[in-house]
């Protein structure tokens, strides 16, 4: 199941990247990120919670990661993520 919604968030993240690539010209920096969150909510018995989860698309290292917070809580910065999923 998570594996599933990992590929999902990736390619929403990817024609996102595209998108605003297209509307605006990437900074020169090898260091630019493009940062995104989605919050999905959970169901009834999470007590309202949401799963988010934080995108980053690093430019320079042509990765994407995708961080998950199952607890519903606010994600923090990324070495804090439980889980993370990168892809070359």
């Amino acid at each position: 199941m998570m594996k599933a919604v990992i590929v999902l968030v990736k390619e929403e993240a990817l024609a996102s990247a595209k998108y605003a690539t297209r509307q605006s010209p990437l900074p020169q920096s090898s260091q630019f990120v493009w940062p995104n969150t989605i919050s999905y909510p959970l169901p009834p018995h999470f007590n309202g919670s949401f799963l988010h989860i934080a995108i980053t698309l690093s430019r320079s290292s042509q990765t994407l990661h995708v961080a998950f917070n199952p607890l519903g809580r606010p994600l923090a910065t990324s070495p804090h993520a439980l889980l993370t999923d990168s892809n070359t």
